[in-house]
């Protein structure tokens, strides 16, 4: 039988875990038996509800909550273990809502400076990090492409939404990495340069397109180079 283990947290607001005593669960704590209430209460929620989870594995023909699973508290008080406070992820996904969203001290708006460029939160592209971040660069050049040349072939349709090729690259104009306005950017690909005004594109003219000069040619691929050759440059 379980039986509920005394915590500070009864006492201080919520800042410890409450622990309970289950000597024959298989992730229990080997010195004491102890287990986290909120970890037993999600695993006993999944069983009755959602028995096919990924998070629950079977020994000995009963599913337990497994080890590398986190659950979160939603309103950050650890003694609050009841179900609707709770939520199951991954670590991955756990350290992403911790260290890449407003509950880090130094949010600044899904925006963050690496490496001298600005990346920016977008967890729904298919060509963000692991923690959900993508060059903020691109994804002006991405949105800049959608509106004023969708057949671009620089762009390809994923699931009914156009992107950007991720064999593209998109370079800053001037020295200054974090100035990602549309009118410093260059996008490279398949050899040429690509140099949008927005003079022309809100017009509905065509898109201007150059051919690498001896200052960017380096930032070809080695496909683009071998283009470059053929087309004798």
């Amino acid at each position: 039988m379980t039986k509920r283990k005394l915590s500070k947290s009864e006492l201080q607001g919520g800042q410890y875990y409450i622990r309970c005593t289950v000597p024959n669960h298989p992730f229990r704590n080997k010195y004491n038996n102890a287990v986290f209430e909120h970890r037993l209460v999600m695993e006993q929620w999944l069983r009755e509800n959602k028995p096919n989870h990924p998070a629950l594995m079977e020994i000995n023909e009963i599913k337990y909550l497994k080890k590398q699973w986190v659950v979160h508290h939603k309103n950050g008080k650890k003694d609050d273990n009841r179900i609707e406070n709770l939520e199951v992820m991954t670590v991955k996904e756990h350290k992403a809502h911790h260290m890449y969203s407003n509950k880090n001290p130094r949010w600044n708006g899904g925006r963050i400076e690496k490496h001298g460029k600005i990346l920016v939160l977008c967890r729904s592209h298919p060509f963000c990090d692991t923690n959900g971040y993508l060059f903020e660069h691109r994804l002006v050049m991405e949105n800049y492409l959608r509106e004023y040349d969708q057949n671009h072939p620089a762009l390809f349709n994923f699931k009914g939404k156009l992107y950007l090729r991720k064999e593209t690259i998109v370079q800053n104009i001037s020295s200054n990495n974090t100035d990602n306005r549309i009118e410093n950017l260059l996008l490279c690909f398949c050899g040429a340069a690509y140099t949008p005004k927005n003079s022309i594109f809100r017009h509905g003219r065509e898109s201007q397109i150059e051919l690498f000069n001896d200052k960017n040619r380096r930032m070809v691929s080695r496909n683009g180079s071998k283009r470059l050759k053929e087309m004798g440059l």
